[in-house]
Protein backbone atom coordinates (compact mmCIF):
# COMPACT_ATOMS: atom_id res chain seq x y z
CA UNK A 1 0.00 0.00 0.00
CA UNK A 2 2.85 2.40 0.79
CA UNK A 3 4.44 1.70 -2.61
CA UNK A 4 1.08 2.21 -4.29
CA UNK A 5 0.47 5.48 -2.46
CA UNK A 6 3.94 6.69 -3.38
CA UNK A 7 3.30 5.86 -7.04
CA UNK A 8 -0.01 7.75 -7.05
CA UNK A 9 1.60 10.74 -5.32
CA UNK A 10 4.40 10.87 -7.88
CA UNK A 11 1.82 10.78 -10.69
CA UNK A 12 -0.06 13.68 -9.11
CA UNK A 13 3.20 15.66 -8.68
CA UNK A 14 4.04 15.09 -12.33
CA UNK A 15 0.55 16.03 -13.52
CA UNK A 16 0.51 19.23 -11.43
CA UNK A 17 3.99 20.17 -12.66
CA UNK A 18 2.72 19.98 -16.25
CA UNK A 19 -0.17 22.30 -15.28
CA UNK A 20 2.30 24.78 -13.72
CA UNK A 21 4.43 24.75 -16.86
CA UNK A 22 1.36 25.45 -19.03
CA UNK A 23 0.33 28.30 -16.73
CA UNK A 24 3.83 29.79 -16.82
CA UNK A 25 3.91 29.53 -20.63
CA UNK A 26 0.59 31.34 -20.91
CA UNK A 27 1.73 34.00 -18.45
CA UNK A 28 4.80 34.68 -20.63
CA UNK A 29 2.50 35.24 -23.61
CA UNK A 30 0.53 37.77 -21.56
CA UNK A 31 3.66 39.91 -21.18
CA UNK A 32 3.15 40.92 -24.83
CA UNK A 33 -0.64 41.27 -24.67
CA UNK A 34 -1.44 44.77 -26.08
CA UNK A 35 -4.66 45.15 -24.03
CA UNK A 36 -3.41 45.66 -20.47
CA UNK A 37 -6.72 45.03 -18.75
CA UNK A 38 -7.16 41.76 -20.62
CA UNK A 39 -3.67 40.63 -19.50
CA UNK A 40 -4.41 41.53 -15.87
CA UNK A 41 -7.76 39.77 -15.88
CA UNK A 42 -6.35 36.57 -17.38
CA UNK A 43 -3.35 36.66 -15.04
CA UNK A 44 -5.78 36.75 -12.13
CA UNK A 45 -7.50 33.68 -13.57
CA UNK A 46 -4.11 31.91 -13.94
CA UNK A 47 -3.33 32.53 -10.27
CA UNK A 48 -6.66 30.98 -9.38
CA UNK A 49 -5.82 27.89 -11.46
CA UNK A 50 -2.39 27.71 -9.82
CA UNK A 51 -3.92 27.56 -6.33
CA UNK A 52 -6.79 25.24 -7.15
CA UNK A 53 -5.41 22.82 -9.74
CA UNK A 54 -1.58 23.01 -9.79
CA UNK A 55 -0.88 22.03 -6.18
CA UNK A 56 1.13 20.14 -4.97
CA UNK A 57 4.34 19.37 -6.87
CA UNK A 58 7.64 17.70 -5.92
CA UNK A 59 9.66 19.77 -3.44
CA UNK A 60 12.58 20.39 -5.82
CA UNK A 61 10.21 22.15 -8.29
CA UNK A 62 7.97 23.93 -5.77
CA UNK A 63 9.95 27.14 -5.18
CA UNK A 64 11.54 27.20 -8.63
CA UNK A 65 8.24 27.21 -10.56
CA UNK A 66 6.58 29.62 -8.14
CA UNK A 67 9.42 32.14 -8.35
CA UNK A 68 9.31 32.00 -12.16
CA UNK A 69 5.53 32.53 -12.21
CA UNK A 70 5.74 35.32 -9.60
CA UNK A 71 8.43 37.17 -11.57
CA UNK A 72 6.31 37.12 -14.74
CA UNK A 73 3.29 38.28 -12.72
CA UNK A 74 5.23 41.22 -11.32
CA UNK A 75 6.23 42.32 -14.82
CA UNK A 76 2.62 42.27 -15.96
CA UNK A 77 1.45 44.20 -12.88
CA UNK A 78 4.07 46.86 -13.58
CA UNK A 79 2.07 47.71 -16.73
CA UNK A 80 -0.88 48.97 -14.66
CA UNK A 81 0.38 52.51 -15.15
CA UNK A 82 -0.19 52.03 -18.90
CA UNK A 83 -3.77 51.02 -18.15
CA UNK A 84 -4.39 54.09 -16.00
CA UNK A 85 -3.01 56.35 -18.73
CA UNK A 86 -5.21 54.62 -21.32
CA UNK A 87 -8.30 55.09 -19.15
CA UNK A 88 -7.54 58.76 -18.57
CA UNK A 89 -7.00 59.25 -22.29
CA UNK A 90 -10.37 57.66 -23.16
CA UNK A 91 -12.41 59.60 -20.58
CA UNK A 92 -12.79 62.82 -22.65
CA UNK A 93 -14.07 60.73 -25.56
CA UNK A 94 -16.49 58.96 -23.21
CA UNK A 95 -17.74 62.32 -21.92
CA UNK A 96 -18.32 63.46 -25.50
CA UNK A 97 -20.31 60.31 -26.32
CA UNK A 98 -22.44 60.63 -23.18
CA UNK A 99 -23.08 64.31 -23.95
CA UNK A 100 -24.26 63.35 -27.45
CA UNK A 101 -26.66 60.82 -25.92
CA UNK A 102 -28.07 63.50 -23.59
CA UNK A 103 -28.47 65.89 -26.53
CA UNK A 104 -30.39 63.29 -28.56
CA UNK A 105 -32.78 62.56 -25.67
CA UNK A 106 -33.36 66.30 -25.27
CA UNK A 107 -34.09 66.60 -29.00
CA UNK A 108 -36.65 63.79 -28.76
CA UNK A 109 -38.31 65.72 -25.91
CA UNK A 110 -38.70 68.79 -28.13
CA UNK A 111 -40.03 67.61 -31.55
CA UNK A 112 -40.13 70.25 -34.27
CA UNK A 113 -43.65 69.19 -35.32
CA UNK A 114 -46.71 68.36 -33.25
CA UNK A 115 -46.11 64.76 -32.08
CA UNK A 116 -48.69 61.99 -32.29
CA UNK A 117 -49.08 58.60 -30.63
CA UNK A 118 -46.77 56.85 -33.13
CA UNK A 119 -44.06 59.47 -32.57
CA UNK A 120 -44.06 58.97 -28.81
CA UNK A 121 -44.08 55.17 -29.07
CA UNK A 122 -41.01 55.28 -31.33
CA UNK A 123 -39.38 57.90 -29.10
CA UNK A 124 -39.90 55.75 -25.99
CA UNK A 125 -38.12 52.83 -27.65
CA UNK A 126 -35.26 55.07 -28.83
CA UNK A 127 -34.79 56.65 -25.40
CA UNK A 128 -34.67 53.19 -23.82
CA UNK A 129 -31.84 52.27 -26.22
CA UNK A 130 -30.03 55.55 -25.48
CA UNK A 131 -30.41 55.02 -21.74
CA UNK A 132 -28.87 51.58 -22.05
CA UNK A 133 -25.98 52.96 -24.14
CA UNK A 134 -25.35 55.71 -21.56
CA UNK A 135 -25.10 53.22 -18.71
CA UNK A 136 -22.82 50.92 -20.70
CA UNK A 137 -20.44 53.71 -21.70
CA UNK A 138 -17.36 54.05 -19.49
CA UNK A 139 -16.45 56.73 -16.95
CA UNK A 140 -15.86 60.42 -17.67
CA UNK A 141 -13.31 62.82 -16.12
CA UNK A 142 -14.00 63.08 -12.40
CA UNK A 143 -14.56 66.84 -12.42
CA UNK A 144 -17.33 66.36 -15.00
CA UNK A 145 -18.80 63.13 -13.69
CA UNK A 146 -21.48 64.51 -11.33
CA UNK A 147 -22.60 67.19 -13.76
CA UNK A 148 -22.79 64.68 -16.60
CA UNK A 149 -24.90 62.27 -14.54
CA UNK A 150 -27.21 65.07 -13.30
CA UNK A 151 -27.70 66.33 -16.86
CA UNK A 152 -28.63 62.82 -17.95
CA UNK A 153 -31.20 62.37 -15.15
CA UNK A 154 -32.69 65.84 -15.73
CA UNK A 155 -33.00 65.29 -19.48
CA UNK A 156 -34.57 61.87 -18.94
CA UNK A 157 -37.11 63.32 -16.50
CA UNK A 158 -37.86 66.11 -18.97
CA UNK A 159 -38.60 63.57 -21.70
CA UNK A 160 -40.91 61.56 -19.45
CA UNK A 161 -42.73 64.70 -18.30
CA UNK A 162 -43.35 65.89 -21.87
CA UNK A 163 -44.47 62.42 -22.94
CA UNK A 164 -46.81 62.04 -19.96
CA UNK A 165 -48.31 65.50 -20.53
CA UNK A 166 -49.12 64.50 -24.11
CA UNK A 167 -50.98 61.39 -23.02
CA UNK A 168 -52.81 63.31 -20.29
CA UNK A 169 -54.06 65.83 -22.85
CA UNK A 170 -54.93 62.94 -25.15
CA UNK A 171 -57.18 61.50 -22.45
CA UNK A 172 -59.15 64.76 -22.36
CA UNK A 173 -59.77 64.72 -26.12
CA UNK A 174 -60.60 61.00 -25.95
CA UNK A 175 -63.32 61.72 -23.39
CA UNK A 176 -64.85 64.32 -25.73
CA UNK A 177 -64.70 61.80 -28.59
CA UNK A 178 -66.42 59.22 -26.40
CA UNK A 179 -69.31 61.60 -25.75
CA UNK A 180 -69.68 62.25 -29.49
CA UNK A 181 -69.73 58.52 -30.30
CA UNK A 182 -72.27 57.82 -27.54
CA UNK A 183 -74.59 60.35 -29.21
CA UNK A 184 -74.23 58.50 -32.53
CA UNK A 185 -74.99 55.18 -30.79
CA UNK A 186 -78.13 56.66 -29.24
CA UNK A 187 -79.31 57.97 -32.64
CA UNK A 188 -78.63 54.59 -34.27
CA UNK A 189 -80.52 52.70 -31.55
CA UNK A 190 -83.47 55.11 -31.76
CA UNK A 191 -83.77 54.60 -35.52
CA UNK A 192 -82.73 50.97 -36.07
CA UNK A 193 -86.41 49.94 -36.52
CA UNK A 194 -87.29 52.93 -38.68
CA UNK A 195 -88.71 51.69 -42.00
CA UNK A 196 -88.95 55.04 -43.73
CA UNK A 197 -86.11 54.01 -46.02
CA UNK A 198 -85.74 57.32 -47.84
CA UNK A 199 -84.87 58.95 -44.53
CA UNK A 200 -83.32 56.15 -42.47
CA UNK A 201 -80.88 54.72 -45.04
CA UNK A 202 -79.11 58.07 -45.68
CA UNK A 203 -79.20 58.67 -41.92
CA UNK A 204 -77.34 55.46 -41.12
CA UNK A 205 -74.81 56.08 -43.87
CA UNK A 206 -74.23 59.52 -42.39
CA UNK A 207 -73.86 58.01 -38.91
CA UNK A 208 -71.19 55.61 -40.19
CA UNK A 209 -69.32 58.44 -41.90
CA UNK A 210 -69.40 60.57 -38.78
CA UNK A 211 -68.18 57.63 -36.67
CA UNK A 212 -65.07 57.25 -38.81
CA UNK A 213 -64.27 60.97 -38.55
CA UNK A 214 -64.26 60.99 -34.75
CA UNK A 215 -60.91 60.28 -33.13
CA UNK A 216 -59.92 57.76 -30.48
CA UNK A 217 -61.73 57.10 -27.22
CA UNK A 218 -60.41 55.71 -23.88
CA UNK A 219 -59.01 52.21 -24.34
CA UNK A 220 -61.38 50.64 -21.85
CA UNK A 221 -64.39 51.76 -23.93
CA UNK A 222 -63.17 51.13 -27.50
CA UNK A 223 -64.61 47.64 -28.05
CA UNK A 224 -67.74 48.22 -25.99
CA UNK A 225 -69.02 51.26 -27.88
CA UNK A 226 -67.96 49.82 -31.26
CA UNK A 227 -69.97 46.66 -30.59
CA UNK A 228 -73.04 48.71 -29.61
CA UNK A 229 -72.83 50.91 -32.70
CA UNK A 230 -72.19 47.98 -35.04
CA UNK A 231 -75.09 45.98 -33.57
CA UNK A 232 -77.51 48.89 -34.09
CA UNK A 233 -76.33 49.40 -37.69
CA UNK A 234 -76.51 45.67 -38.46
CA UNK A 235 -80.01 45.44 -37.01
CA UNK A 236 -81.18 48.30 -39.21
CA UNK A 237 -79.61 47.07 -42.45
CA UNK A 238 -80.69 43.46 -41.86
CA UNK A 239 -84.26 44.71 -41.50
CA UNK A 240 -83.81 46.87 -44.56
CA UNK A 241 -82.61 43.95 -46.70
CA UNK A 242 -85.38 41.65 -45.52
CA UNK A 243 -88.23 44.08 -46.20
CA UNK A 244 -87.01 45.80 -49.30
CA UNK A 245 -88.29 44.48 -52.59
CA UNK A 246 -85.34 42.94 -54.41
CA UNK A 247 -86.83 43.88 -57.77
CA UNK A 248 -86.59 47.55 -56.89
CA UNK A 249 -82.95 47.40 -55.83
CA UNK A 250 -80.85 49.83 -57.76
CA UNK A 251 -78.01 47.46 -58.66
CA UNK A 252 -76.06 50.13 -60.49
CA UNK A 253 -76.19 52.34 -57.41
CA UNK A 254 -75.04 49.40 -55.30
CA UNK A 255 -72.04 48.91 -57.56
CA UNK A 256 -71.23 52.62 -57.35
CA UNK A 257 -71.35 52.47 -53.54
CA UNK A 258 -69.24 49.30 -53.41
CA UNK A 259 -66.69 50.81 -55.77
CA UNK A 260 -66.42 53.83 -53.47
CA UNK A 261 -65.94 51.56 -50.44
CA UNK A 262 -63.31 49.52 -52.27
CA UNK A 263 -61.40 52.69 -53.14
CA UNK A 264 -61.68 53.84 -49.54
CA UNK A 265 -60.38 50.48 -48.29
CA UNK A 266 -57.36 50.71 -50.58
CA UNK A 267 -56.51 54.12 -49.10
CA UNK A 268 -56.53 52.94 -45.46
CA UNK A 269 -53.05 53.49 -44.02
CA UNK A 270 -51.18 51.46 -41.44
CA UNK A 271 -51.71 53.65 -38.36
CA UNK A 272 -53.58 53.60 -35.07
CA UNK A 273 -57.31 53.00 -35.57
CA UNK A 274 -56.92 51.44 -39.01
CA UNK A 275 -58.58 48.18 -37.95
CA UNK A 276 -61.64 50.10 -36.79
CA UNK A 277 -61.78 51.87 -40.16
CA UNK A 278 -61.49 48.56 -42.00
CA UNK A 279 -64.26 47.02 -39.88
CA UNK A 280 -66.51 50.00 -40.58
CA UNK A 281 -65.90 49.64 -44.32
CA UNK A 282 -66.56 45.90 -44.10
CA UNK A 283 -69.85 46.50 -42.26
CA UNK A 284 -70.94 49.10 -44.82
CA UNK A 285 -70.03 46.72 -47.67
CA UNK A 286 -72.07 43.87 -46.20
CA UNK A 287 -75.05 46.19 -45.91
CA UNK A 288 -75.09 46.95 -49.64
CA UNK A 289 -77.19 44.75 -51.88
CA UNK A 290 -76.44 43.04 -55.17
CA UNK A 291 -74.54 44.48 -58.13
CA UNK A 292 -75.03 43.88 -61.86
CA UNK A 293 -73.95 40.41 -62.98
CA UNK A 294 -71.15 41.76 -65.19
CA UNK A 295 -69.74 43.69 -62.22
CA UNK A 296 -69.78 40.82 -59.73
CA UNK A 297 -65.96 40.49 -59.80
CA UNK A 298 -65.82 43.52 -57.51
CA UNK A 299 -66.72 41.20 -54.61
CA UNK A 300 -63.58 39.08 -55.14
CA UNK A 301 -61.43 42.19 -55.45
CA UNK A 302 -62.85 43.58 -52.21
CA UNK A 303 -62.25 40.32 -50.31
CA UNK A 304 -58.64 40.12 -51.51
CA UNK A 305 -57.97 43.74 -50.58
CA UNK A 306 -59.59 43.17 -47.19
CA UNK A 307 -57.34 40.18 -46.45
CA UNK A 308 -54.23 42.12 -47.46
CA UNK A 309 -55.15 45.12 -45.32
CA UNK A 310 -55.87 43.00 -42.27
CA UNK A 311 -52.55 41.21 -42.69
CA UNK A 312 -50.64 44.51 -42.98
CA UNK A 313 -52.46 45.99 -40.00
CA UNK A 314 -52.25 42.95 -37.74
CA UNK A 315 -50.14 44.91 -35.25
CA UNK A 316 -52.86 47.55 -34.98
CA UNK A 317 -55.41 44.78 -34.66
CA UNK A 318 -53.55 43.43 -31.65
CA UNK A 319 -53.37 46.94 -30.19
CA UNK A 320 -57.09 47.35 -30.66
CA UNK A 321 -57.74 44.11 -28.78
CA UNK A 322 -55.34 45.32 -26.11
CA UNK A 323 -57.34 48.51 -25.71
CA UNK A 324 -60.47 46.50 -25.01
CA UNK A 325 -59.16 44.57 -22.02
CA UNK A 326 -61.55 44.43 -19.08
CA UNK A 327 -60.49 45.35 -15.55
CA UNK A 328 -60.17 41.66 -14.64
CA UNK A 329 -58.03 41.03 -17.70
CA UNK A 330 -55.82 44.01 -16.86
CA UNK A 331 -55.42 42.72 -13.29
CA UNK A 332 -54.49 39.28 -14.59
CA UNK A 333 -52.01 40.81 -17.02
CA UNK A 334 -50.45 42.90 -14.25
CA UNK A 335 -50.07 39.80 -12.09
CA UNK A 336 -48.31 37.94 -14.91
CA UNK A 337 -45.93 40.86 -15.48
CA UNK A 338 -45.17 40.99 -11.73
CA UNK A 339 -44.26 37.29 -11.83
CA UNK A 340 -42.02 37.90 -14.84
CA UNK A 341 -40.33 40.79 -13.00
CA UNK A 342 -39.76 38.63 -9.93
CA UNK A 343 -38.25 35.79 -12.00
CA UNK A 344 -36.05 38.19 -13.94
CA UNK A 345 -34.76 39.89 -10.78
CA UNK A 346 -33.89 36.48 -9.31
CA UNK A 347 -31.97 35.56 -12.47
CA UNK A 348 -30.00 38.84 -12.35
CA UNK A 349 -29.12 38.35 -8.66
CA UNK A 350 -27.94 34.81 -9.39
CA UNK A 351 -25.71 35.96 -12.25
CA UNK A 352 -24.24 38.80 -10.16
CA UNK A 353 -23.59 36.38 -7.29
CA UNK A 354 -21.71 34.14 -9.70
CA UNK A 355 -19.48 37.08 -10.66
CA UNK A 356 -18.65 37.70 -6.99
CA UNK A 357 -16.73 34.41 -6.90
CA UNK A 358 -14.04 36.05 -9.03
CA UNK A 359 -11.59 38.46 -7.47
CA UNK A 360 -12.24 41.89 -9.02
CA UNK A 361 -14.44 40.64 -11.90
CA UNK A 362 -14.39 42.83 -15.01
CA UNK A 363 -16.30 43.12 -18.26
CA UNK A 364 -12.97 42.98 -20.09
CA UNK A 365 -12.33 39.46 -18.86
CA UNK A 366 -13.06 37.19 -21.86
CA UNK A 367 -14.32 34.51 -19.48
CA UNK A 368 -16.92 36.89 -18.01
CA UNK A 369 -17.88 39.05 -21.00
CA UNK A 370 -20.89 36.93 -22.00
CA UNK A 371 -22.16 36.98 -18.42
CA UNK A 372 -21.99 40.78 -18.28
CA UNK A 373 -23.81 41.07 -21.63
CA UNK A 374 -26.53 38.69 -20.40
CA UNK A 375 -26.99 40.79 -17.25
CA UNK A 376 -27.30 43.98 -19.36
CA UNK A 377 -29.94 42.39 -21.59
CA UNK A 378 -31.94 41.11 -18.63
CA UNK A 379 -31.80 44.50 -16.90
CA UNK A 380 -33.03 46.23 -20.05
CA UNK A 381 -35.88 43.72 -20.32
CA UNK A 382 -36.63 44.26 -16.61
CA UNK A 383 -36.97 48.03 -17.12
CA UNK A 384 -39.37 47.45 -20.02
CA UNK A 385 -41.53 45.12 -17.90
CA UNK A 386 -41.59 47.64 -15.04
CA UNK A 387 -42.67 50.39 -17.43
CA UNK A 388 -45.45 48.15 -18.82
CA UNK A 389 -46.63 47.39 -15.28
CA UNK A 390 -46.55 51.10 -14.43
CA UNK A 391 -48.64 51.90 -17.50
CA UNK A 392 -51.26 49.30 -16.50
CA UNK A 393 -51.44 50.50 -12.90
CA UNK A 394 -51.59 54.21 -13.74
CA UNK A 395 -53.62 53.81 -16.95
CA UNK A 396 -51.06 55.78 -18.92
Amino acid sequence: MLDLNKEFLEQEYSHNLEKREHIIARAKELENEPVIQKALNELQYLHKLWKEEAEPVAEEFREKTWEEFKEISNKIHERKSELSASIEKSRPLTWKKKSEIIAEIKKLSEPSETPNHNYWQNAIKRVEDLRSDFLKTGSVPRKLSNQNWNDFKTTLRGFNTTKNNYYKSLKGSQQANLEEKLKLIQTAQDNMNNEEWDISVPLFKKLQEDWKKIGHVPKSMTNKIWDEFRDACNAFFNNYREKSNTSTDNWKENYKNKKALLDELKMVSNDEGSIEKIEAIKTAWNNIGKVPRDKISINSEFNKTLRDKLKINKINELELKEEGLSENQLTDKARKIKNQISDLEAEIVKLENNLSFFNKPSRENPLLRDTYNTIDEKKAHLETLKQNLHNIITGE
